[in-house]
């Protein structure tokens, strides 16, 4: 075999070999564009609550308290509710008349979980000195650092932890594929493939072996017959 003919049989192989980059890397595109959304709402059949071992959310601060009092207030078990697979303590009963009258409005958004740690895509623990009333909503943060990330950008923030908190409740507060991680993901796949056509493309380019130049060059066999025996034969 000539080192032409080995320099095409090499190619072949290149060829077959960036196929497969081409294809690996285009597979893990689809698979990032065909993410599916997960809309659920509960984590193996109950609500995802940031709770102590006796199900109570908060702390057991009064959810009330953040908004009338603008600051935590302890609650007190006398005065206890139970919503959403949570047991939630107030400081008195008018406190916990207007909880029952409008649950939605004094519950902390996220299950009482790291409004900032979800808007990454996964769950933390909180500190309730961190809170914040956003759009009428009680937020509340792990601590300072967290704070300070969320102050960055409040309203942005918020939308991401509204778009990642059901995936991240299905999910039971692990960190999920975020919009920022898929697109970094595609950047790099993409990033792949053009080096491997690159390098494709210099490989063939520095060596060029065709079919027909191998046949070109090759030696031409050459079939010798002894006509005198032939003849003899055919006498025979």
């Amino acid at each position: 075999m000539t080192s032409q003919l080995k320099e095409l049989l090499k190619e072949k192989t290149n060829k077959k070999l960036l196929f497969k980059i081409v294809f690996a890397g285009a597979f893990v595109l689809l698979s990032m564009f065909t993410v599916l959304t997960v809309n659920a709402q509960k984590y193996q059949g109950k609500f995802y609550n940031n709770v102590d071992a006796h199900g109570v959310i908060l702390n057991g601060c009064d959810p009330v308290g953040f908004f009338t009092e603008n600051t935590p207030v302890k609650g007190n078990a006398a005065y206890a509710f139970n919503y959403e697979d949570a047991t939630y303590y107030f400081a008195s009963q008018q406190h916990l008349d207007l909880f029952k009258s409008n649950p939605e409005k004094y519950k902390p958004q996220f299950g009482a979980w790291c409004a900032y740690a979800v808007s990454l895509g996964r769950v933390a623990p909180i500190d309730v000195n961190t809170f914040s009333i956003v759009n009428g909503r009680l937020v509340i943060q792990h601590n300072q650092k967290a704070v300070k990330g969320w102050n960055e950008d409040v309203q942005g923030n918020l939308k991401l932890a509204d778009k990642y908190w059901p995936k991240v409740t299905a999910n039971g507060g692990r960190q999920i594929q975020t919009t920022a991680g898929i697109q970094m993901i595609i950047w790099i796949s993409l990033a792949l493939v053009i080096i491997a056509l690159l390098t494709y493309l210099t490989i063939r380019k520095s060596r060029k072996p065709k079919l027909s130049d191998y046949l070109k060059h090759r030696r031409p066999v050459t079939i010798q017959r002894d006509f005198k025996n032939t003849a003899l034969q055919n006498k025979i």
